[in-house]
């Protein structure tokens, strides 16, 4: 699940991503996930979510629409 995290909001009422929706919904249904986002914290609480519906979850980090970055 590319974009599998959710960015801080201070809001009251702040939504949850679609991605870390989608990703908790997979790992619910017996689903392997791996939570991929540009942010690593963001990859790694959507993975511990997941993993908390009993289904092997990873986070990985990287960019979906560009080239690796150098080191």
């Amino acid at each position: 699940m590319f974009g599998a995290g959710t960015r801080p909001d201070d809001g009251p009422q702040a939504p949850v991503g679609n991605g870390r929706v989608i990703a908790v919904l997979a790992a619910r249904e017996g689903g392997r996930v791996a939570c991929a986002d540009v942010a690593a914290e963001a990859a790694g609480a959507t993975a511990a979510l997941a993993a908390t519906e009993g289904a092997y979850a990873v986070a990985v980090v990287g960019y979906a629409t560009e080239a690796p970055r150098p080191g």
